[in-house]
């Protein structure tokens, strides 16, 4: 997958719009050699940047002068910047980007601990540190929450009113020694950046921001009129505030405008608490955990998710589907089990032929935190997923009686039948997730949760459309069948129109309240309590 290994190609178009000198300039070569994975290719002038992880990390690196490189010339790559973060995510779907060149300088997504950032590449002698050199520092006061911060949109007005330079046609302020500047911003989930001419703009949440265009502008002082709505939508002009964050000399002003009008008030909003714990092999693991929104106790149920992919990765970024558990008294806990991205590429590879095995006992690992803390009934656990994570729940129910009771959406449950028929993309995926197909047969029949059914007691709910052409509604009903044969308690509710991720806001509605339901029917909490 192009997560594991990739490579960069460069070619030119001669006078006729022929492409030539095709050649690979990095990432991984044929054979045996160290895997290594590039993400998202980018010209800033003469030059050309990718994220590669031969140090162990998605970092950024430079080729200088690519455009004049010669067929014959060794490429010799520059890191810009080592961290132990990441600049990239899996390649899932094309477009994705994290970093962009906006004719002056290299703004960037990053991520560290789980969560990301925005920021630039600075040179490290220009200019005195500013509090946006530390991360968590104090921001301006002008970064302080509003009465409902999902309501952060507005228009900007420049305080002087002057053009922006014109871009650079180079990126010569790249090639000398450079620091990591975080921009400080209430948002740590970022996505589909952009760059030009001094603004940037980007998908963006945060813990009690739901996601919403971000747009920076870098170049020149601005002040913004926020305007806050109240929970019934009548929008009440707020008082004119400054909205300014800096970067090196540079004031930010910024603006975000959510996709949807905020639902919760700040004060309504469990926010993610880092969670580590010891996982499979002994291994520091990572974890969210959000607190019911009336406080945790011993009594308290537990609710633990774990992300689809499997290659994916917990975010803090607003989820109003936690907070649905949260505001009924669930603890969550959103698990970055092995395999997960964000953590580096070594923490990414120990689910390499252990799938359903170490996501298994991380997520129990979590769940047994959270309750030796003192936040969560052993009686009432919980486990919902989707995809990938529902394989992970089912393998997890099989594994004992840690989980009571579970909701799962689209799950794999027969791993020979997927990789008899999965789509073109993830033809191999498997291959490094379980075994190399078809040798490895044994395993994938023997980590199925079709052939653990006998080991299965707690009651289940599962989910399925029956247009899903990714895993097929026949891996629940087969599943279901089995089940029911051994007289577990289950249930199986399949959607016409829907394919593999739920798209109706209906059937979302749906699918969370029944699951709601269904845990209380089995922990005997009643209806709401």
């Amino acid at each position: 997958m192009p997560w594991d290994r990739s490579v960069l190609w460069l070619g030119r178009f001669d006078a006729g719009g022929a492409l030539t000198d095709v050649r690979p300039i990095a990432g991984s070569t044929p054979g045996p050699g160290q895997a290594i994975s590039v993400f998202q290719p980018l010209w800033a002038g003469p030059d050309l940047m990718v994220a590669g992880d031969r140090s162990g990390w998605w970092n950024l690196e430079m080729l200088e002068n690519a455009v004049s490189l010669s067929p014959e010339a060794a490429p010799e790559w520059r890191p810009l910047l080592p961290m132990q973060a990441e600049f990239a995510m899996p390649q899932w779907v094309y477009g994705m980007r994290t970093t962009a060149w906006d004719g002056q300088r290299l703004v960037a997504a990053c991520c560290r601990d789980g969560r990301w950032e925005l920021g630039a590449l600075v040179p490290t002698g220009d200019g005195a540190a500013t509090a946006a050199d530390t991360p968590g520092a104090d921001t301006p006061a002008a970064l302080a929450e509003t009465t409902n911060p999902g309501q952060r949109d507005g228009a900007s007005e420049a305080a002087s009113p002057s053009d922006p330079p014109a871009p650079a046609s180079s990126s010569g302020a790249l090639r000398g020694a450079l620091r990591w500047q975080p921009i400080p911003l209430p948002f740590d989930d970022l996505a589909a950046l952009d760059a030009q001419d001094g603004r940037v703009v980007a998908i963006a949440s945060g813990p009690v921001d739901g996601p919403g265009l971000l747009e920076l502008t870098l170049q020149r002082p601005c002040r913004q009129k926020r305007r806050a709505e109240t929970l019934a939508d009548s929008p009440e002009e707020a008082l004119q505030q400054p909205a300014e964050a800096w970067l090196e000399d540079l004031p930010v002003a910024w603006t975000h405008r959510p996709a949807v009008p905020a639902l919760l008030a700040p004060d309504q909003i469990s926010r993610p608490e880092p969670l580590r714990f010891t996982g499979h092999g002994g291994r520091p693991t990572h974890a969210w955990y959000y607190p019911p929104r009336d406080g945790a106790g011993p009594a308290s149920p537990l609710l633990v998710r774990g992300h689809s992919g499997p290659t994916g990765m917990a975010r803090t970024g607003l989820s109003l589907a936690i907070q649905f558990w949260t505001s009924r008294g669930w603890g969550v806990v959103d698990v970055n089990y092995g395999g997960s991205t964000g953590f580096g590429r070594a923490y990414r590879e120990r689910l390499d032929g252990l799938w359903g095995v170490v996501d298994v006992d991380d997520c129990l690992g979590a769940a047994r935190a959270v309750v030796e803390a003192g936040h969560a009934d052993p009686d009432r656990i919980a486990m919902e997923g989707s995809s990938a994570s529902g394989f992970t729940v089912l393998a997890a129910m099989a594994r004992g009686d840690t989980l009571r009771a579970g909701a799962i959406r689209y799950p794999v449950t027969d791993l020979t039948a997927l990789a008899e028929c999965d789509h073109r993309f993830e033809a191999r995926y498997f291959d490094a997730l379980v075994g190399p197909w078809p040798s490895a047969r044994a395993i994938y029949e023997q980590r199925s949760p079709l052939q653990q059914a006998d080991r299965i007691h707690a009651p289940l709910l599962f989910f399925h459309g029956l247009d899903d052409t990714v895993v097929p509604a026949q891996q629940s009903i087969a599943m279901v069948e089995r089940l029911k044969a051994r007289g577990v308690p289950v249930e199986l509710q399949l959607f016409e129109g829907e394919g593999h991720g739920f798209r109706d806001g209906a059937v979302q509605r749906q699918v969370l309240e029944r699951s709601e339901a269904f845990f209380r029917e089995r922990f005997g909490l009643g209806a709401g309590g």
